[in-house]
Parts: structure tokens; C-alpha cells; sequence
């Protein structure tokens, strides 16, 4: 058993409560992430198409019937041309999002450089931290 002030239980416990920290954050960011919606509307305004920050697209409105006088390949293009900005403006605003946390120390960060431990997770740190894929 580990007495008070032990230096390697102070460490776990440290450990402990960094990864907790960064899971509830991780947790809050997920649900951000699927219920945050961003809009883009077409140059001449007849056209828009929601996502979710996560990518799914959850709505799709026509201001008029005006895009009825549009050629199914006009229609077809505006419409590949919006679902192309809806991806990319929410995976902009998610990156935003998430850049604390990606920027943040990680959990191996908080540990002891050479402790068995400490080690373990640096890989594991590595392996997951954006950037190292």
C-alpha cells in the first residue's frame, strides 16, 4: 500500500485525474460536434444545406420553386457545390473546436520521462496525438 506523499502514488493519482479531465472534454467536444450545425446557401440565395460539425448533412431547403427552372445538371452541380463547402466549413469550425484539445499537454505529458508507466502511455500518446497519423 502506498503511503501519503509517496511520489509515484501522487503520480498516479495525477494521471488519473489528467485523463478524466481530458475524457470529459473529449465527451463535451463529441456532443458539440454532432449538434452544432453550420449553413451555406447558395450564391443567389435559393439554395441552402446544413451539417452538423461532425459532417452529417441535416437539412437541405429551397428558398422558392425558382430551382426548378435549373437543368438537372445545374441543380445536380450547385448542389455537389454545396454539400462541398458544408463538409468543409464544418470540418473548419470543428478543427476550431478542437484545437485545445489537440494543442493541450496529453496524458503521457503528466508523467515522469522514463517511469514504465510514463513511457507506455508517451507511445500511446504518440500514436494518437493529431499530426503523428
Amino acid at each position: 500500500m502506498n503511503s501519503p506523499g509517496d511520489p509515484m502514488a501522487e503520480e498516479m493519482a495525477a494521471a488519473v485525474a489528467e485523463f478524466a479531465r481530458q475524457r470529459d472534454q473529449l465527451a463535451e467536444l463529441t456532443r458539440t460536434l454532432e449538434t452544432t450545425t453550420v449553413d451555406v446557401t447558395s450564391d443567389d440565395g435559393l439554395i441552402t444545406v446544413s451539417s452538423t460539425l461532425s459532417g452529417t448533412i441535416t437539412g437541405l431547403r429551397f428558398k422558392d420553386d425558382s430551382h426548378r427552372d435549373l437543368a438537372a445538371s445545374e441543380l445536380a452541380a450547385v448542389l455537389l457545390e454545396l454539400l462541398d463547402r458544408a463538409r468543409r466549413t464544418a470540418a473548419a469550425r470543428a478543427a476550431e473546436l478542437a484545437g485545445p484539445l489537440a494543442q493541450g499537454p496529453g496524458l503521457a505529458d503528466t508523467l515522469v520521462p522514463g517511469d514504465p508507466l510514463g513511457d507506455a502511455l508517451a507511445g500511446l500518446d504518440a500514436i494518437f496525438r493529431p499530426g503523428n497519423r
